[in-house]
């Protein structure tokens, strides 16, 4: 996530919870509040991505790939890349060495509802499975984008190397702050407190 989208996302976070008008005091508990509603979405989010699998819209291995690990949100963004691989053209390549650039014209529709044609850079390191795309969007967003996908399926190379799965965005990886400890936590109902207490009651 860039700079910018994080600041807007914490923005949008806080707004709907604190004004200008909001005491210490009520920041706190709104807070806290809003911490736990963010984290309980979160685990739902999470938990919905485990029972439930989205459909497949191509044959490529890769998709399958990224639908396997990735959480249901991160799938469907990823889907909207490989749909888009339809609206791109890819020139031959210009090798220098072991590095070949591709240029990939990606058509869009403007929001005058006209044709807009912008064109990517693409670097393939073949023997280091490298690829670049001049558009960024992995580098900021963690997505593989329909540029880079398109040189990929040009290439015949249909599965990714695991630097180009983002630990972020698994499905199988706990979030950090899941674990941090809230005054909305009721200690009483914490396991580890109940069997020590219980213990404690025989003992006395």
């Amino acid at each position: 996530m860039s700079t910018t989208q994080r600041s807007e996302s914490m923005n949008a976070f806080s707004d709907k919870y604190i004004n200008s008008y909001t005491t210490l005091k009520q920041f706190v508990e709104q807070y806290d509040g809003a911490l736990k509603e963010k984290i309980d979405k979160e685990s739902i989010t999470d938990f919905g991505s485990y029972s439930s699998t989205i459909s497949l819209i191509s044959q490529f291995q890769f998709e399958e790939q990224f639908q396997r690990v990735y959480t249901d949100k991160m799938v469907r963004e990823f889907q909207m890349e490989v749909r888009g691989m339809l609206y791109c053209n890819v020139s031959p390549a210009v090798s220098n060495k072991c590095v070949s650039t591709y240029k990939i014209v990606d058509v869009s529709k403007g929001k005058d509802g006209l044709a807009r044609q912008k064109a990517y850079n693409v670097l393939f390191n073949e023997l280091r499975f490298e690829v670049l795309c001049l558009c960024h969007l992995f580098e900021f967003k963690g997505i593989i984008c329909r540029h880079i996908l398109k040189v990929m399926v040009k290439n015949n190379v249909f599965q990714f190397t695991p630097d180009y799965i983002i630990d972020q965005w698994r499905k199988d990886i706990k979030r950090n702050h899941n674990f941090v400890t809230n005054c909305y936590d009721d200690l009483e109902t914490h396991e580890e407190y109940v069997r020590q207490d219980s213990l404690s009651l025989l003992c006395s």
